[in-house]
């Protein structure tokens, strides 16, 4: 009887008892850059307009400069986001998540 107790205890205290069905923590492996935000505070895009608004040069900027500034912005977001959905892709594969 005594060899029946302390061979449950010994399997208890080894870890057969357990019910714990936590899974192991899986790295996610995001790049930096997935967390980086489009925009600014107030959806600020951090383009500018510098010169006087009453010249008509300065108007012509906004065709060129700033719709190139813009699109640039628009290209560095892209990346960004198929940096999140990489990430996501590998979480999906790992049968971490599930999309």
């Amino acid at each position: 009887m005594r060899l029946a107790v302390l061979s449950v205890v010994l399997l208890l205290l080894t870890g057969w008892g357990s019910c714990s069905t936590k899974p192991e923590a899986v790295p996610a492996l995001c790049d930096a850059q997935c967390f980086r935000p489009c925009v600014g505070e107030g959806e600020d895009t951090g383009v500018r307009v510098l010169g006087d608004p009453a010249a008509a040069s300065t108007w012509d900027e906004i065709g060129g400069d700033v719709n190139q500034q813009l699109a640039n912005r628009l290209r560095q977001c892209d990346v960004r986001r198929k940096a999140c959905e990489q990430c996501l892709q590998r979480l999906d594969k790992q049968d971490v998540i599930q999309l």
